[in-house]
């Protein structure tokens, strides 16, 4: 790893990372995400990754997931203070479907009967990748891509999800669709048009929240 970073901005509402890596047998690569939680489509998140190669030629794989861990993390974290109780069979799987353009899953409580479902949709954009293999499970939904990339090739993997819930009442088929179709809405609005909005939104509260105190930038930020 020769260089990292990590930026909230709350004027986009934005979360931004990129670092620069090289493969101690491969390719010298920079990569960009960037992620929102959407304001103005409440169910639905969106991701972009964004990859240049920089030097040399290799293999290059990238995995698109939708996971259901329920508390199967790994021993070595039990002291993390930031983790919730475990809550490892809270969830009944009852569906998981992984393709190449879009997976899903559908859970259900198993005591208060409530059921969750989880859709994601994948593009990849600049280089073709070289293969493409989907995996499903009930604890793992997944979509592998490899690419054979050499310098100065980019490429980018788009994934928007969404997610529904609904009460015992509600049938799992329905909370499926609503799922669908809030990824559908997101999709045919793209990330570009998600974070425009996203900075609008954020735009029209900080005009109505924000307090500035001239003069005084520590002080600003403290009352922030």
């Amino acid at each position: 790893l020769i260089s990292h970073e990590r930026v909230l901005d709350f004027r986009t509402g934005v979360l931004e990372r990129s670092f620069e890596w090289e493969s101690p047998t491969g390719p010298r690569i920079r990569v960009r995400s960037r992620r929102l939680v959407s304001f103005e489509e409440r169910c639905s998140i969106a991701f972009r990754l964004e990859i240049e190669v920089l030097s040399g030629r290799g293999r290059l794989g990238l995995s698109s997931l939708l996971l259901n861990h329920q508390g199967k993390e790994e021993a070595q974290h039990e002291l993390d203070p930031r983790r919730a109780a475990a809550i490892e069979g809270a969830l009944e799987p009852l569906a998981w479907v992984s393709d190449e353009d879009r997976m899903s899953m559908l859970v259900r409580t198993r005591r208060s009967g409530m059921t969750a479902a989880c859709v994601a949709v994948n593009a990849v954009g600049g280089s073709r990748p070289s293969t493409v293999v989907q995996r499903s499970g009930q604890f793992e939904c997944a979509v592998d891509f490899a690419f054979d990339v050499v310098e100065g090739d980019r490429l980018t993997l788009d994934k928007l999800a969404a997610y529904s819930t609904g009460g015992p009442a509600v049938t799992s088929e329905a909370v499926l669709a609503e799922a669908h179709g809030a990824v559908s809405r997101a999709w045919d609005l793209g990330f570009d048009e998600l974070m425009a909005r996203q900075r609008a939104a954020l735009d029209w509260f900080w005009m109505r929240s924000d307090v500035r105190i001239e003069g005084d930038d520590e002080a600003q930020q403290a009352v922030r």
